[in-house]
C-alpha cells in the first residue's frame, strides 16, 4: 500500500492553475502577434496594388503606342488577354495579367484589391487620357488606402476616412474641369474625395 501511494504521487499531472497560467500566456502572446500579422498582410496587399497600378499604367502607354488610332484602352479588360498563347488585339492586348484585368468591382479581387481603368476621349475621336484606380475589397481588412494614376504618370494614394458605397473615378481635366468617368457599387467604403 505504501509503494502504491508513492507511485501515485510520482505520476501527478499539472494542476488546473498551472494549465490556466499557460493558456493565459498563450492568449497574451496571440493578442500581441495577431494585429501585427494582419497589418503586415494589409501592407503586402497595398504593395501588390501599387505594383498592379504601375503595371496598368505601363500597359496603357504600350497600348497607346500599339493602337494609335484608338489611344488609351477604353477599359481595363482591353489590357488583359485570354487564351494560350494570347493573341493581341485592340480588345485583348495581352499587356497585363488576367488576375489584374479580371479584378474589377463585382469580380474576384487580386490580393484584396479591385481595379478600374478607362480611357478618356476629351474632345477627340481617340482616348487621349486615362485614369486607373485601385480600392481595397474590404476597407480596414484587405487595405487602408486606395491608389490611382492618370496619364501624367503620378501615383496617388488616399487613406480611408469615412464610408461611402461607390467607387467613383473622376478625372481633373486641364483648366480645372472635373469629369466623372465611372461609378460602381462596392461592398466596402471609399475615400472621402476623388484622387485623380
Amino acid at each position: 500500500m505504501a509503494g502504491e501511494k508513492q507511485r501515485m504521487q510520482s505520476n501527478k499531472g499539472f494542476s488546473l492553475i498551472e494549465l490556466l497560467i499557460v493558456v493565459a500566456i498563450i492568449l497574451i502572446i496571440a493578442a500581441i502577434a495577431i494585429p501585427n500579422l494582419l497589418s503586415a498582410r494589409m501592407a503586402a496587399n497595398e504593395s501588390s496594388a501599387v505594383g498592379a497600378i504601375q503595371a496598368i499604367k505601363t500597359s496603357e502607354y504600350a497600348y497607346f503606342s500599339a493602337y494609335p488610332t484608338i489611344g488609351y484602352a477604353a477599359q481595363l479588360s482591353y489590357l488583359g488577354g485570354t487564351g494560350s498563347p494570347c493573341v493581341a488585339s485592340s480588345s485583348s492586348a495581352c499587356l497585363v495579367d488576367t488576375s489584374v484585368s479580371n479584378a474589377v468591382p463585382g469580380g474576384p479581387a487580386k490580393a484584396g484589391f479591385v481595379f478600374l481603368a478607362t480611357g478618356i476621349a476629351s474632345g477627340s475621336s481617340i482616348n487621349s487620357a486615362f485614369v486607373a484606380g485601385a480600392s481595397p475589397l474590404t476597407a480596414h481588412q484587405t487595405g487602408n488606402r486606395d491608389f490611382c494614376s492618370t496619364d501624367d504618370g503620378v501615383l496617388r494614394s488616399s487613406i480611408w476616412r469615412y464610408p461611402r458605397q461607390r467607387f467613383v473615378l473622376v478625372l481633373r481635366i486641364p483648366g480645372g474641369a472635373v469629369r466623372n468617368i465611372g461609378s460602381v457599387r462596392l461592398k466596402s467604403p471609399l475615400p472621402s474625395s476623388p484622387l485623380c
